[in-house]
């Protein structure tokens, strides 16, 4: 509290703190984990590619969403973890529907 009172962040009035920013940026451990997921792709493709030997399905579906700067995806975090599970592009099955009748 005193080095934000220092840097003139904080306003005291009253019994109340002001904090005076304009905008906060919180880095979340999620943010963490997906920089090492991406460099850890980003190693693996680059050391492949090096050594002429070929790529890992999950490697070529991690470089295609990165040359599209990973516009269609939603949630990083959860399209990382997917892709290094090897879930991302396999088929799910379908559930049927069932019909079913209520009867009272």
């Amino acid at each position: 509290i005193e080095q934000l009172k220092d840097l003139d962040l904080l306003d005291e009035i009253g019994d109340c703190l002001i904090l005076k920013v304009k905008g906060l940026i919180i880095d979340q451990p999620k943010d963490k984990q997906v920089k090492k997921l991406i460099a850890m792709f980003d190693h693996m493709i680059d050391f492949n590619e090096g050594n002429n030997k070929p790529l890992s399905r999950e490697c070529m579906i991690y470089k295609k969403y990165k040359e599209n700067g990973f516009k269609d995806v939603k949630n990083i975090h959860a399209f990382m973890k997917s892709i290094q599970a090897g879930t991302v592009g396999r088929k799910r099955p379908v559930k049927e529907n069932i019909p079913y009748e209520i009867i009272l």
